[in-house]
């Protein structure tokens, strides 16, 4: 378990600094004086830049969780290749899927 304490910081550390670079960029961008539209526009890709990706993940975890509930009614203790192939599978349609429903919204 003590793993898992290097990822967490490295995945809070990047939250971090993409954050703080955004926070940047933002206000750079209201320093500057950019115009409303642009302003609006900005904002509206933005919210759908996290609806979209609350979709990517959204379709992901619930693949993963058809591939772990196919791993359990197979069977299968232990990692083998068939396991990591239904995994990898689950993952491969899941974001095969989120391309499809944003190429037809967009």
């Amino acid at each position: 378990m003590t793993f898992l304490i290097p990822i967490t910081f490295f995945l809070c550390l990047t939250y971090a600094i993409k954050a703080g670079f955004d926070a940047i960029v933002r206000y750079r961008i209201v320093k500057e004086g950019v115009s409303g539209e642009l302003m609006e526009s900005m904002i509206a890709t933005d919210r759908e830049q996290r609806r979209y990706s609350s979709l990517r993940w959204g379709l992901f975890l619930v693949a993963i969780g058809v591939a772990f509930a196919l791993i359990a009614a197979f069977g299968w203790t232990s990692i083998t290749p068939g396991a990591i192939a239904v995994i990898a599978v689950c993952t491969g349609i899941s974001q095969l899927v989120y391309y499809g429903i944003v190429r037809r919204t967009a």
